[in-house]
């Protein structure tokens, strides 16, 4: 039992660890603040070049998860 209470607590600490390289990466790529960052979060403001620059993030950020997800799965 403590293998799965292991598995669900790492998979969940890669989850935070994600949500917070993405938001890191973006203010870093798009030259934002974190207070910018959750601005636009909020109101949906933001050029197609910034749009372009979150999915190229994203596109880092999910294949990086990919690569490190637990071998048990």
């Amino acid at each position: 039992m403590s293998n799965a209470k292991n598995f669900l607590l790492n998979v969940h600490k890669l989850l935070i660890a994600v949500s917070v390289n993405f938001r890191d990466r973006v203010c870093e790529e798009c030259s934002w603040s974190k207070p910018t960052f959750y601005r636009k979060l909020k109101d949906n403001s933001f050029s197609n070049a910034d749009r372009e620059m979150m999915l190229a993030v994203f596109d880092e950020v999910y294949f990086a998860l990919k690569d490190a997800l637990p071998e048990e799965r």
